[in-house]
């Protein structure tokens, strides 16, 4: 689910040089230097998305008092 993120163009820069380079160190270098954006911009849409989740829990905790809060006046008022 890797979407398009401020990381790409410096991917594809890579991936171009990479392309034109013909020096055996040099592609392994590209590639490492590859391999460390790409999981770093894993570990951002991960903690992006932890931080939908912990937002929608966040929301769920309110409705839930709210909801609990609602409870409590029925029972009094029955």
């Amino acid at each position: 689910m890797i979407q398009e993120t401020s990381l790409q163009p410096i991917i594809e820069s890579f991936e171009r040089t990479k392309a034109a380079i013909t020096s055996e160190d040099m592609i392994k270098g590209i590639d490492f230097a590859l391999e460390i954006v790409r999981s770093y911009e894993r570990v951002v849409e991960m903690k992006l998305d932890n931080a939908k989740i912990e937002g929608a829990n966040e929301q769920l905790r309110e409705i839930n008092k709210k909801l609990s809060k609602f409870n409590e006046v029925e029972k009094d008022i029955s």
